[in-house]
Parts: C-alpha cells; structure tokens; sequence
C-alpha cells in the first residue's frame, strides 16, 4: 500500500472486516465498513432475550486461536475472555461420557469412553501429525497434499480401531463438516485434531458477538449498506451501494478490502476485475 492511501473500503463487519479495519486504523489508515445487515459480527451473531444470551454461531474458541488472542490483545479487549469449564457429552451404551472442555486431551485420556487399546492407537495419530509439522495452519494446508490420499473411513480401517472412529473421530467430523468418514480427506481430521482439539477454551463475556460490537465502535460502520459492485479506477478503486433500498451511490477509495463469503464477493466484483 503506497503512502497516498489514506482510506480503505472494508465490505463486510464480520470478524475479518472488523479485523482488517482494526489494523488498518492501527497502520494510520482510515477505514469504512460497509455491513449489509444491521449489526456487526456475522457469524459471531448472538440472540439476547429474557436475560438470556444465546449465540447463534460459534459458542466457544480453542486457545489454539492465537490471531484471535493477540487481536484482543492488541485492542485492550482481553478482559472479555473468560474460561470455559463446560461439558461435552458423548452417549455410548446408554451412557453419556463427560469430557471437560477446558482439558478436552486429559479428559480424554481418562474417560471410560474409548478403550486403553483405542487410547494406544491415538499415538499413531500423533504421530502423523507430528510428520506433518506446521503444514496444518489456518491460512493453508497445502503442504500436506503427500498426505492427502485417503479418506478417514480408510485410515481407521488400517491405523486405528472401530470404536475410535465411531465414538470420537466420526462425530468430530460430523459435527464440524457435515459429512461422514468416508466422505473426505483424512486430513480434515488432522487439521481439526491440531487447531482445534486444544488444552483449553474460552468463550467471551456477554456473548461471541462483543469483540465485534467493541471493535466496531472504533471506526465508522455503515449499517444497511448493500454493496453493489466494487470496481477498480485509475486511482483506486470506487464502491458502489445502496441504503435502505434508496438509489445508487458511489464513492472512491485509495482500496478496498473484501471480507465477505465468495458468493458475495463474485457478484460484487462482477466483471470489473476481468
């Protein structure tokens, strides 16, 4: 980014707009959010009725979110994380197996759930991960493409054992993927076994949604902002909207930030970038 770029269009005030604008801001960048809907957070969104705060998304983050926690960080936020002490239960033979989320491995290890020949065969596990070292991030998993070559359905069936996979690894997978085990790579199981399986978890005061609600009173929002296009110009780039169903506005930027899903971002980008 040159120096004459002195304000940026942000479309989107989920977490990665809201993220972007944060650091923009701390670069001496101006920023404008532009949010279709009327609050900001996207799949942070929470609920609150009868006194009661119910998130809609996400209800709990792994400590293994370290962008997160130095975001929170870095804005004076960390005061609104707070431990997470819950359960998740898991019912095996008319019973529910208890594992403590705030030392999910331990609590693992330790639980009557799996047996002590299934809880050996989690080394192998360990293992591969171990072989695959830092190619499991968040940004990319394109250095475990020597490992992707099996579905976790066929890993089980060689690696580990049945009840392994049908009381611990399959429904990880199916809650987090929507899929069964012979549906997909091997490697989602990895992936989510690194990032998210961690020592600890935090959830925030008030709801997931208040670290989007407190960062997004730092810099200027626009709610009900629907963004037609966005199209490069000599200088930058302009964005174009609409408010409240009203006409046509366009305005010019130094750049432009898109932080929305890729269904959004095609048909707001059109053919300007063809």
């Amino acid at each position: 980014m040159s120096k004459q770029q002195k304000k940026v269009a942000v479309i989107g005030a989920g977490m990665a707009g809201l993220t972007a604008a944060f650091r923009l801001k701390e670069a001496g960048i101006d920023a404008v959010v532009f949010e279709r809907g009327s609050a900001p957070g996207g799949r942070t969104k929470a609920i609150r009725k009868n006194g009661f705060s119910i998130d809609v998304g996400a209800g709990i983050l792994p400590s293994t979110y370290v962008d997160v926690i130095k975001l929170m960080k870095d804005a004076g936020l960390s005061h609104l994380a707070e431990p997470v002490d819950g359960y998740v239960a898991i019912p095996r033979d008319g019973k529910l197996y208890h594992i403590n989320m705030r030392s999910p491995r331990l609590s693992l290890a330790l639980s009557g759930l799996i047996g002590v020949g299934s809880k050996m065969k989690l080394l192998a596990v360990a293992r591969k991960l171990a072989e695959m070292g830092g190619t499991l991030g968040f940004d990319t998993t394109a250095g475990a493409a020597p490992w992707d070559t099996e579905s976790l359905q066929d890993f089980a069936a060689r690696e580990l054992t049945d009840e392994l996979l049908e009381y611990f690894l399959e429904p990880l997978i199916r809650t987090l993927y929507l899929h069964d085990a012979d549906e997909g790579s091997v490697i989602e199981t990895f992936w989510c076994l690194k990032n998210l399986a961690a020592n600890s978890s935090f959830a925030l005061k008030g709801g997931m949604d208040q670290l989007a609600h407190a960062l997004a009173e730092r810099f200027e929002v626009r709610y009900g902002e629907d963004v037609q296009a966005v199209r490069r110009t000599e200088g930058g780039c302009e964005v174009v909207s609409t408010s409240s169903g009203g006409p046509e506005q366009t305005e010019q930027f130094d750049a432009c930030v898109m932080a929305t899903d890729g269904r959004d971002m095609l048909a707001t980008l059109g053919q300007a970038f063809g």
